[in-house]
């Protein structure tokens, strides 16, 4: 009789049933947080939803890699190993901040959570030419693998724990758009 809390992954049940009632027993039921945890909370909320991109009602995931369209444009005067570098440290931060929000909220891959697809897209325009047309192509194929989830990206969300199942599928997404979508740009020359 496991539950995942805000506090923990695994708090018992029961313990929470005895919470409930003794709350409603003595009349306190609502708690605030606190402005310090209140700020973190909505800070981390808004982090992994993308800055408010998942406000935008399904398909979630769409919306996600839409706002992250213009990144590569933002990073375009680094080498590809700056953008590499820039690419694993918000890979990091997403893995963090989709890991606990996972756990606070208590569901494994909450939809909200878009910072995932904004590292897999990220990761798919690596090595993409910055123009409108390999930008869109790499935009479609990564929506494609990232809904289809082929061999191994689904077994990579449900094995890994926390945020790095959240992040991996969608950099291993990524990677197939990526390769895919500089076939299409070699095949369209």
């Amino acid at each position: 009789d496991l539950r995942s809390t805000p506090l923990s992954p695994k708090f018992p049940g029961v313990e929470i049933h005895a919470n409930v009632l003794y709350d409603l027993l003595s009349g306190r039921f609502f708690r605030t947080l606190g402005k310090g945890r209140s700020f973190v909370l909505a800070a981390l909320a808004a982090l992994v939803s993308g800055l408010s991109a998942s406000a935008l009602r399904p398909p979630w995931g769409t919306f996600g890699t839409l706002a992250a369209c213009p990144f590569p444009w933002f990073m375009a005067g680094g080498s590809v190993f700056l953008r590499a570098g820039v690419l694993c440290v918000l890979a990091a931060v997403a893995v963090w901040a989709g890991g606990r929000y996972s756990g606070l909220v208590g569901r494994e891959d909450p939809p909200e959570v878009v910072l995932d697809e904004v590292v897999g897209f990220l990761a798919a325009a690596l090595w993409v030419p910055l123009t409108w047309w390999g930008i869109s192509v790499c935009f479609f194929l990564f929506r494609i693998f990232d809904i289809l989830k082929p061999f191994p990206i689904k077994s990579m969300e449900r094995t890994l724990p926390g945020g790095w199942g959240i992040v991996a599928d969608d950099v291993a997404a990524g990677l197939y758009a990526l390769a895919a979508t500089r076939l299409v740009l070699l095949l369209a020359r």
